[in-house]
Formats: structure tokens, C-alpha cells, sequence
């Protein structure tokens, strides 16, 4: 390292003094540069950042209002149950499941309930559809009877459903 410091500086000691000047304001105005550059791109982030953070503030004071809001206005009965049968919400959610082809049977009780039956069924759409039910339409189980078909996943199932008290 110190015999290429010492060809570096005998060189620049061979330079006429002009040239010499040349190069050390020019080196001095490049290192300028750099610098300037350097803190103009750190100055840039900082605000972009800042501008972010703000964002986000903005953002989260409005969720916190929201959140207010919607907690003061309280539960909400599903619109898609709002005077709809329950043999209709029930005919519906068993053909958007795909398991009409176990279904066997749906009877309305005097008492405002349907009793749902199928066969070989399998067990994660039907429990899917049972659960859409409730959370889409504010359908309730009022019973069920699971039973084993003996194929992997597949059941034979009554369900007993209650529509949500209007």
C-alpha cells in the first residue's frame, strides 16, 4: 500500500501546479457532489417516511371513529334472511353447497321448522352449508343427527332448522 501511496504522490508531484489545481478543486467538487447527493436521497426518504406515517394516522383515526360507529349501531339481522322462507334459505344454501344430490328430504313442521335429511353426504359441506346458514341468514340448528356411512368423509345427516326471531 505505501509504494502505490508513493507512485501516487510522485506522480502527482511530476503534474505542472495548473494541472495540479485542476485536480484537487475538481476532486473537492466531486466529493461536494457526492455528498450533496447522498443527503438530498437521505432527505427524500425521510419525508416519503414521514408522508407514510401520516397516512397511516389518517388511516387509524378514521378506523377508530368506524369502529365506534359500527359498535353504537349494534348487531344486524342478514339481509338475505329478511323475509325470505326458511325452505327457501335452506333450498338455496344446499344448491350453492353442490349437495343436492344428497338431499332426501325437507318438512316443514307446523312450528316453523324444517327438518333436512341426506345421505352419504360429505361431512365438510355439509357443515359449511349448516354454518352459512347461520352466519348468512341467522338460520339456527335446533337439532341434528349425524351418523356414519362408513365411507371416509361422508355421512348421513338430519338437521332441524329454525329461522332467526324477527
Amino acid at each position: 500500500m505505501n509504494a502505490l501511496a508513493a507512485r501516487l504522490s510522485a506522480w502527482y508531484d511530476g503534474l505542472a501546479p495548473r494541472e495540479r489545481m485542476v485536480l484537487t478543486f475538481g476532486g473537492a467538487a466531486a466529493a461536494l457532489i457526492l455528498v450533496l447527493g447522498g443527503l438530498l436521497s437521505l432527505h427524500q426518504g425521510v419525508e416519503r417516511s414521514r408522508e407514510r406515517l401520516q397516512q397511516k394516522q389518517r388511516d387509524l383515526a378514521f378506523v377508530q371513529a368506524a369502529t365506534a360507529e359500527i359498535l353504537a349501531a349494534g348487531p344486524v339481522r342478514p339481509a338475505a334472511a329478511a323475509g325470505e322462507p326458511l325452505v327457501v334459505l335452506a333450498d338455496r344454501a344446499t344448491r350453492q353447497a353442490g349437495l343436492v344430490e344428497s338431499l332426501t328430504g325437507s318438512e316443514a313442521a307446523p312450528d316453523g321448522t324444517l327438518r333436512t335429511s341426506f345421505r352419504a353426504v360429505p361431512f365438510d359441506a355439509f357443515a359449511g352449508m349448516v354454518a352459512n346458514l347461520g352466519q348468512q341468514a341467522g338460520v339456527a340448528v335446533q337439532s341434528a343427527e349425524i351418523e356414519s356411512t362408513g365411507e371416509p368423509g361422508k355421512v348421513n345427516a338430519t338437521v332441524v332448522l329454525r329461522a332467526a326471531a324477527r
